[in-house]
């Protein structure tokens, strides 16, 4: 599968079906760094589009490029996710089913 990035500065969390990537386990709305919607990451191969925060003060162009990397690891290995998991030191995920 392949990632289609839009950015965004109007990410929400938990809104709809999908996974969430967050900067810290803790899962605070601040650290939502990227998210997908609906189900087309379990079912592939495809394009899968993928919303990304813009780079700020709180997370900078090089940390928004390492999590692109991780994101699309995790879409190429294609492996089952427990609800939430670390996929990476950066980036903690949970699913919203």
């Amino acid at each position: 599968m392949s990632p289609s990035w839009t950015e965004s500065t109007q990410l929400r969390p938990y809104d709809g079906h999908g996974i969430d990537f967050f900067a810290d386990a803790e899962r605070a709305a601040g650290t939502l760094i990227a998210v997908i919607r609906g189900f087309d990451w379990l079912v592939g191969p495809g394009e899968i589009e993928v919303a990304i925060r813009p780079a700020d003060s709180s997370y900078d162009a090089a940390f928004l490029a390492e999590a692109r990397v991780d994101i699309e690891r995790m879409l190429q290995d294609a492996a089952p996710l427990p609800d939430q998991c670390w996929i990476s030191p950066r980036l903690f995920v949970h699913v919203n089913a």
